[in-house]
């Protein structure tokens, strides 16, 4: 069986920050099977550790409300400069949270791009 895809474009732009905490956007994957999502991380100096990934997906199907332990699904080694990793998800709905850690100096940014779905077996 072959998987028959199609390319969904995010409505999340970049998020950016200039200390250690997060970025979270949100995704939803209502009809089809499963979905592959790429996240883009552009990190200066100092910082002190890999970004982090963590989802939550939604308990009721729809806007909330949202687990409140996120399932960590994927980290990125310690760099400087452009870097991507896609993370996988079933139907749903999740809040995606992009973890930096670092000191008063360093700066990031991370951003959804644009994601593929798989939509059917053929």
């Amino acid at each position: 069986m072959n998987p028959v895809q199609a390319y969904v474009d995010t409505f999340n732009g970049a998020g950016g920050a200039i200390q250690s905490g997060s970025i979270t956007f949100s995704f939803a994957i209502t009809q089809e099977f499963e979905a592959w999502v790429p996240i883009r991380v552009i990190t200066s100096g100092n910082v002190s550790c890999g970004a982090e990934i963590y989802t939550y997906r939604s308990c009721s199907g729809d806007s909330g409300p949202w687990e409140t332990e996120g399932n960590f699904v994927g980290a990125f080694p310690l760099f400087v400069g452009t870097m991507r990793k896609d993370i996988h998800v079933e139907t749903g709905q999740y809040l995606i949270e992009v973890m930096v850690g670092g000191g008063i100096a360093n700066s990031y940014s991370a951003a959804l791009d644009t994601a593929y779905v798989i939509t059917a077996y053929e």
